[in-house]
C-alpha cells in the first residue's frame, strides 16, 4: 500500500447555547417495564409491511428476542434463544418481499424468517458489531462483523459472510487496526457502501475481497468508538461523527470530521465536546427539528459517573451545537426511527444491564 503524507488540523468549537427558536422536546416513555434480561440487542425495521418501523429487543441473559409491532407496539416473540448480543439488522434474506432478522448471539449468528420466525444458523462467530448490505451487487446479502478491542477481546479483524443462496454462506477475514465501531456508508459518492471503523475507512471496489483502506484522522486516538455519518455542513459530502465508548472513568472528546474534496486524505476534525466520559455506546445523526441540518444524539451508559445523560446536540450550521438533555437515565445502542409514522425522528433504546425498554417521542409535529 502506498504511503502518503498529509497535513492535518482540527478545530474546536465549544457547545454554544443560544436563545434561538425553541427546539422540540423528545418525551421519554417506558415502552415495556418487563423486557428481556439485559437488553443488549436493539434494532428497527418494517417487519409487518405497514410502512412504520417495528422495534426489536433482545436479552443477553434471558428473555429471547421480541418485536414491538406498529402501529401500537404490540409485543411479539421472535425467539426464546438466550445470548442475544449487541447488534441485529433487518434484511430480506430469502428474497420473498418482507424483512427478516439477522442477529448476533454469544458465539453464533442467526437469521429468523419472517413471518414464522424460523431460525437458520449462518455461522459460528464471536462478534460485537454487525452491518449488512449487498456489497458486491450480486442480489444476495453480505454481512460485515467486528468484535471489540476491550474485555479480553480483539477488534483487529473484519469478518465477511457472503450469502450464496437461500442458506448457503461463505466467510473470510480481513486484518484492520484494532478497536471498536463499525458503519456502512457511501463516503465517496459512487453509490456503493464503504466500511467505516475507528479512524479509517475502507473503499468498496465492487469486489468484496478488495478493500483499499484510508486513514481519515491522525488526531483521534481513542480506539473504542460509536460511529455515524451525515452531511453536517450541507456541502453535499458525507461527514463522520465519532463518540468515545467503553472504559468508565476515562475522558475523551466528541467530534465530527469534515470530508475533504479528496476523501482518501485526512479529514478536518471539529471538536464538539472537548471532555466527556468514555461511556458513549451510542451516537446518531438525524434532523430532529426538521430544519434541514442533521443534529447529533448520544447516550451515556449507566456504568459511568452520574448523571447518565441522553442528549440531542442541535446543529447550528455545523459550527455551533446547542445541547438538550432529554434523560438522565442513560441508554445503550439506541436507534433512530419514526415510531409514530408522523414524519419526525424519534429514539428507541434501553440500558444493556437493564430490562426496561424506552422510547423518546419527538414532539415536533405536535407543536
Amino acid at each position: 500500500m502506498k504511503k502518503y503524507t498529509f497535513l492535518f488540523f482540527f478545530t474546536f468549537f465549544p457547545i454554544f447555547f443560544s436563545c434561538q427558536e425553541k427546539k422540540p422536546t423528545l418525551e421519554e416513555k417506558i415502552l415495556d417495564p418487563n423486557g428481556p434480561d439485559w437488553c443488549w440487542t436493539k434494532t428497527v425495521g418494517d417487519f409487518n409491511g405497514d410502512g412504520i418501523d417495528d422495534l426489536i429487543i433482545g436479552g443477553f441473559r434471558g428473555g429471547g428476542i421480541s418485536a414491538y409491532t406498529s402501529p401500537d407496539q404490540q409485543k411479539e416473540t421472535i425467539t426464546d434463544m438466550t445470548g442475544a448480543k449487541t447488534d441485529a439488522e433487518p434484511w430480506d434474506v430469502d428474497l420473498d418481499g418482507d424483512l427478516d432478522l439477522i442477529s448476533l448471539f454469544d458465539v453464533t449468528i442467526w437469521w429468523f424468517r419472517n413471518p414464522d420466525w424460523t431460525p437458520f444458523l449462518i455461522d459460528s462467530v464471536v462478534s460485537h458489531d454487525l452491518e449488512v448490505d449487498d456489497l458486491d451487487a450480486d442480489g444476495f446479502v453480505d454481512l460485515v462483523l467486528r468484535d471489540q478491542a476491550e474485555f479480553g477481546s480483539s477488534g483487529n479483524k473484519l469478518v465477511f459472510i457472503q450469502q450464496k443462496d437461500f442458506n448457503n454462506w461463505e466467510s473470510f477475514e480481513m486484518d484492520i487496526p484494532n478497536g471498536e465501531g463499525l458503519k456502512l456508508a457511501d463516503l465517496d459518492r459512487d453509490e456503493k457502501k464503504d466500511i467505516l471503523i475507528n479512524g479509517w475507512w475502507l473503499k468498496n471496489t465492487g469486489d468484496i475481497h478488495q478493500w483499499p483502506i484510508h486513514q481519515f484522522t491522525n488526531s483521534w486516538d481513542w480506539r473504542n468508538t460509536y460511529i455515524d455519518v451525515a452531511d453536517f455542513n450541507r456541502d453535499g459530502m458525507a461527514d463522520i461523527v465519532l463518540s468515545p465508548s467503553e472504559l468508565a472513568g476515562n475522558f475523551y472528546r466528541l467530534s465530527w470530521f469534515e470530508q475533504p474534496v479528496q476523501p482518501s486524505g485526512i479529514w478536518e476534525e471539529h471538536i464538539i465536546i472537548d471532555s466527556i466520559e468514555t461511556v458513549l455506546h451510542y451516537v446518531g445523526a438525524s434532523d430532529f427539528d426538521l430544519d434541514g441540518w442533521p443534529d447529533i444524539s448520544y447516550a451515556e451508559m449507566i456504568q459511568g459517573l452520574p448523571p447518565h445523560e441522553v442528549v440531542i446536540l442541535w446543529n447550528d450550521s455545523g459550527r455551533k451545537w446547542n445541547k438538550s438533555v432529554i434523560s438522565n437515565n442513560g441508554s445503550h445502542s439506541m436507534r433512530i426511527t419514526d415510531i409514530e409514522g408522523d414524519g419526525d425522528p424519534d429514539l428507541y433504546g434501553a440500558n444493556w444491564q437493564d430490562d426496561t425498554v424506552k422510547i423518546w417521542i419527538n414532539q415536533k409535529r405536535r407543536r
